[in-house]
């Protein structure tokens, strides 16, 4: 089976199961529940895809660990806009920081 028809019987069956108990689903929230699965991807996921190459990260970086000031760190995104700190990571705390993308590839290396 092909992503396209895995991701069409997937959508049929959260209609299915919205129905059934009276729920009205949004294509927002149809696409929510996709990326949840794990069947579609997250704006997130595509965008930074799409622009890691330019800060010298790589699409399959996003959700790694790495090592900056000490701490265990977790790359989450890239931030909108030019910005010397364009890696968005979450510590340990559950905070999210724009990070340099130098700083987070070191980081990464130490993590090898």
């Amino acid at each position: 089976m092909d992503v396209v028809q895995a991701t069409s019987d997937t959508v049929v069956a959260i209609n299915k199961i919205a129905a059934d108990h009276d729920i009205a689903l949004t294509s927002e929230m149809t696409n929510e529940i996709l990326v949840i699965l794990g069947v579609a991807k997250s704006e997130r996921e595509i965008a930074f895809e799409a622009y890691s190459w330019k800060i010298g990260l790589k699409p399959s970086d996003l959700g790694k660990e790495f090592i900056y000031q000490g701490n265990i760190w977790t790359i989450v995104g890239l931030a909108r806009g030019g910005t010397s700190s364009p890696v968005l990571a979450k510590n340990q705390n559950g905070y999210t920081y724009g990070l340099n993308p130098k700083d987070v590839k070191h980081g990464l290396d130490e993590m090898k």
